[in-house]
């Protein structure tokens, strides 16, 4: 069986789907394909609960997945300027508010992915005048000469990745009109650029004296920036719903740390304010578009890991493929929306932390052991022996 990204996986019925042709400059018109099931192999299925604000199930519900423009092309909107928020499939949720929406394998994403082959997505969610949204983001497109694709899906009919979103029914909308009929047509517009914010994107942790620790942000590191959603157009509150994910395209290698300390690793990202609309339904959102670049380096606070191994003085510690921690608040954004959003960096062969010990020490995962990959350790902490 074909390895695959998988949290939760829900049964629904896809009922129709849009093929996505590459985008000329921030905009597009995506052209109708033939309706396809659940049982036709899709390299991306994206499942979840709806919930209403009671927490009920929010049974019969429409759901629709929307693919937004590439950061690039989010980037370079100006202010005002607007874009296409496209389709790509629609269903209704079953009689317990769950729902499952799919992306066929050879899907075109070209326009829509980043260069590292990461789509972000948006799950809108209706009913009657309720509305819920939440934004998230798969790493599933290949590159090839005719451009970026949806990687085939393996023999055995299962996705490459399975996403869990579920959304909640918070927000009101104007409009009791059903989206049905077909897929709806969608937009999204900038509203105001921010400009650079604080982004934590790794920390490294040490008990000892006799470790020093280097934290590398490269070129094609992945970050899952959290969104904030509000549903008045003017006024109202933001709250959090999913993360955006922005690629870097350069890279930084921040200062090495030495001794008994504790670091949050920060850059800046560019922020903006967007509006988007999907038939009768409105929406606004706060995102990170960009990464600038510019390092900094902060105090974090105490961790304590206890999945330990010792390793002998003048050993040289390497992660490059762990997924990292979720840090709550580490986007600086509360003078934009009130309250501060998640980031989430995973190592890989381009973010890297590296640990070398000078004593013989011990290396401690937050999660799972410094190497493992199930469950990965997500936070490294040197103590000594």
């Amino acid at each position: 069986m074909r390895s695959r990204l998988v949290t939760t996986l829900v049964c629904g019925a896809v009922v129709g789907v849009l093929a996505v042709p590459a985008q000329a400059g921030a905009t597009s018109v995506w052209a109708s394909v033939p309706q396809f099931s659940v049982a036709q192999p899709n390299a991306v299925q994206v499942t979840g609960q709806l919930t209403g604000g009671s927490g009920s199930p929010a049974a019969g519900a429409t759901v629709v997945l929307l693919a937004e423009p590439s950061g690039a092309a989010l980037e370079a909107l100006p202010d005002g300027g607007t874009a296409s928020l496209s389709a790509i499939s629609q269903t209704t949720a079953d009689a317990a508010g769950t729902y499952s929406v799919g992306i066929p394998a050879g899907t075109s994403l070209d326009g829509v992915a980043d260069p590292t082959g990461v789509v972000n997505l948006v799950a809108l969610a209706v009913s009657g005048t309720s509305i819920g949204v939440t934004y998230l983001s798969t790493p599933v497109a290949t590159s090839s000469s005719s451009g970026l694709h949806l990687a085939a899906a393996p023999a055995d009919d299962e996705p490459t990745a399975v996403v869990d979103a579920p959304i909640e029914l918070t927000g009101t909308s104007d409009s009791a009109t059903p989206l049905s009929g077909g897929p709806p047509t969608c937009s999204v517009h900038k509203i105001h650029t921010y400009g650079p914010r604080e982004v934590v994107v790794g920390s490294t942790y040490s008990y000892t004296s006799h470790a020093s620790e280097t934290f590398t942000y490269s070129k094609g590191t992945n970050s899952s920036l959290g969104v904030g959603v509000n549903y008045a157009m003017t006024g109202g509150s933001f709250e959090a719903s999913g993360t955006h994910s922005v690629s870097s395209d350069s890279s930084i290698t921040f200062p090495t740390e030495s001794g008994a300390k504790n670091t949050h690793f920060i850059t800046w990202f560019d922020y903006a304010e967007f509006g988007a609309s999907c038939g009768s339904r409105s929406w606004r959102s706060v995102e990170a578009t960009d990464w600038d670049g510019g390092s900094k380096i902060s105090t974090a606070s105490s961790l304590t890991a206890t999945h330990c191994l010792p390793y002998a003085s003048g050993s040289t510690f390497t992660n490059t493929h762990s997924s990292a921690f979720d840090y709550s608040n580490g986007s600086l954004v509360s003078d934009i929306v009130g309250i501060s959003l998640s980031a989430r960096t995973g190592y890989s062969t381009s973010a890297t932390l590296l640990v070398h010990l000078t004593a013989d020490s011990r290396l401690c995962g937050y999660k799972g052991y410094p190497n493992a990959s199930s469950p990965a350790p997500q936070l490294v902490v040197a103590y000594g022996a």
